[in-house]
């Protein structure tokens, strides 16, 4: 219902729609319509079960589930930096093009820390002011990938000496130099 928001989106306000269904959303003026997208793969695994082994620990995070998430469900994810001296999180390698360029984006909601940060293969994005109780949008775009696999990492904070808690309700990354609607991915 945000449709083109990237801050102030609240607990279900995006559903998961089945192939050959039109997707309608409000643009910025508050007109609804047909949203019409490019074809595209998100190439994470398991884009919110941060917990899989898909995923990796940067430092030691904790890890509380069963959060509410964008959905209107509770799979999202509390990670927890409680280091002072390093970024926490998790990551994940994903498999791409060489030379190509790559976009990733998450829904984040502020915990007990307002900040958060996001990096694909070596490019890094951070998130301000976050909010309590609404969703927003961190991005990140990847111009050219340096190899066949490259690192994404979704952390708290937006320095190194943040600590606190950042709700986690899902992540894409994708082929195409900007976003597009988040693609579940919950399986390999």
């Amino acid at each position: 219902t945000g449709g083109l928001a990237t801050t102030g989106i609240a607990n279900g306000d995006l559903a998961v729609l089945s192939s050959n269904v039109a997707r309608q959303e409000y643009d910025a003026a508050g007109v609804l319509g047909l949203s019409v997208e490019a074809a595209r793969t998100n190439v994470l695994l398991r884009f919110i079960e941060y917990a899989n082994a898909a995923w990796a620990d940067v430092g030691t995070p904790t890890l509380t589930g069963s959060q509410t998430d964008p959905f209107g469900t509770t799979t999202a994810v509390q990670f927890e930096d409680d280091d002072g001296a390093a970024y926490e999180g998790r990551s994940q390698s994903v498999t791409v093009s060489a030379g190509a360029a790559y976009f990733a984006h998450c829904y984040v909601k502020a915990g007990s820390l307002a900040e958060a940060r996001i990096t694909l293969d070596g490019t890094a994005a951070t998130i301000t002011g976050l909010s309590a109780t609404t969703w927003s949008i961190i991005q990140v775009a990847d111009a050219s990938s340096s190899g066949t696999s490259i690192a994404f990492q979704a952390l708290n904070g937006d320095a190194v000496g943040d600590t606190g808690t950042v709700i986690w309700g899902g992540c894409q990354v994708e082929a195409g130099t900007y976003r597009t609607s988040i693609i579940p991915t919950t399986s390999t």
